[in-house]
């Protein structure tokens, strides 16, 4: 199982962190962070379960992370959206 937590830490920038977690039993353990825009909040897989999608509320925008096995990758890409994603969801077409 896969939690995406965001990792809110005072930086000189408004680029933050989103924690990739899993749970084994009852045990969560932080995996790995990913650098994604302002104030990460909406997160959501694609169908394939190959991409995960972060909502950058400040920057109103998604960063499009891959995943990879247990790992997962920055794409360096980003998608700008109308207004500021506090949440996600996405159809299975």
């Amino acid at each position: 199982m896969w939690l995406l937590a965001p990792s809110v830490r005072r930086r000189k920038t408004r680029a933050q962190r989103a924690e990739t977690r899993t749970t084994i039993g009852k045990k969560v353990t932080m995996v790995k962070e990913v650098e994604v825009g302002g104030l990460p909040e909406a997160a959501v897989f694609t169908p394939d379960g190959r991409y995960l999608l972060v909502g950058n509320y400040l920057d109103q925008d998604f960063s499009i992370l891959r995943v990879d096995g247990a790992d997962i990758v920055d794409t360096g890409k980003r998608f700008k959206v109308p207004g500021h994603p506090a949440s996600a969801r996405m159809s299975p077409r």
